[in-house]
């Protein structure tokens, strides 16, 4: 059961390497010594590197608290979020980590040579694709070069657009090069092997949708590869780890190593280093009995 002189909330810790606890706080203690038990349980270095010692501020309901300010001053309710910032010592800049950008690599279809060399290849594939349909009207022969030409228009308009593929307008580009690459083989092809132009049309149709599939497709595609789905532990792995996880019996959080408090009376309990101090600071129970664990001392 939670304390009344206490308040459940989200920290935010602003540090180079940020992280988020959930703590159990007294609301009556003042801002200045909080800071010292949050920079306790989120592990922070008391020191700066050039022996300085470093010191904390509290900001919460949009504005840092004053020193003597307890949460009880600014009615600070459970679940609500606050921040604690390092203050820089005088004399330094605030110190700022270098975001974690991937490693970009060029990849081998980048440039105009490959913009160009797709597009005649775009053009000669339509063109093949229209003497086949004189010679065969099967339906392999009207949809499978279709699915080809999708391909190869959205190639040309990611190489045109530096590679990346996730916008519409690459999407619209191989769309309107798979559209004008038909012109030229619907107008010559009919005249050169003396088609009915109504026949040519009827046996490419099915050819053309078949390429506004595989534009959609090959566009989607060329977004990046799915990310695999995590490998399941094992039970024996399972187990290790429940045996390794221990909870604070104050707060009920996860209790890490560096701030670990065990009962001095043995009972077999543990409590992070700040909840434990913060609860024989408020306990006023009768004297000759343990603050946590309630067994009598003496």
């Amino acid at each position: 059961m939670q304390d009344k002189n206490t308040v459940q909330l989200r920290v935010q810790v602003i540090d180079l390497h940020p992280r988020v606890l959930d703590l159990q706080l007294p609301t009556y203690i003042p801002a200045s010594d909080l800071t010292h038990r949050i920079a306790r349980d989120a592990g922070l270095q008391a020191y700066w590197p050039n022996g300085l010692r470093r010191t904390y501020g509290l900001r919460a309901r949009g504005r840092m608290m004053h020193n003597l300010e307890t949460f009880d001053h600014l009615g600070i309710i459970d679940n609500e979020l606050v921040y604690l910032l390092p203050q820089p010592p005088d004399g330094m800049g605030i110190v700022e980590q270098d975001p974690d950008y991937p490693i970009t690599h060029s990849y081998t279809g980048q440039g105009l040579m490959a913009v160009i060399s797709t597009i005649l290849l775009t053009f000669i594939w339509v063109a093949g694709w229209g003497m086949a349909l004189t010679q065969s009207q099967h339906w392999l022969v009207s949809t499978l070069p279709g699915l080809g030409l999708g391909v190869l228009c959205v190639a040309f308009a990611r190489h045109s657009f530096g590679g990346r593929a996730n916008r519409i307008r690459v999407l619209l580009l191989a769309l309107g090069l798979g559209f004008v690459s038909l012109i030229p083989t619907l107008l010559l092809v009919p005249r050169i092997t003396s088609l009915p132009f109504t026949v040519f049309l009827v046996n490419i149709i099915p050819g053309v949708l078949a390429a506004v599939a595989s534009v959609l497709l090959s566009w989607v595609a060329w977004w990046g590869p799915v990310e695999p789905l995590a490998k399941k532990p094992k039970q024996h792995e399972i187990h290790i780890q429940e045996q390794e996880q221990r909870t604070c019996e104050i707060c009920g959080l996860h209790v890490e190593e560096h701030v670990l408090e065990s009962c001095v009376h043995q009972c077999g309990r543990v409590f992070h280093l700040g909840c434990y101090q913060a609860r024989l600071a408020i306990y006023r129970g009768p004297p000759g009995f343990c603050q946590v664990c309630s067994k009598k001392i003496f």
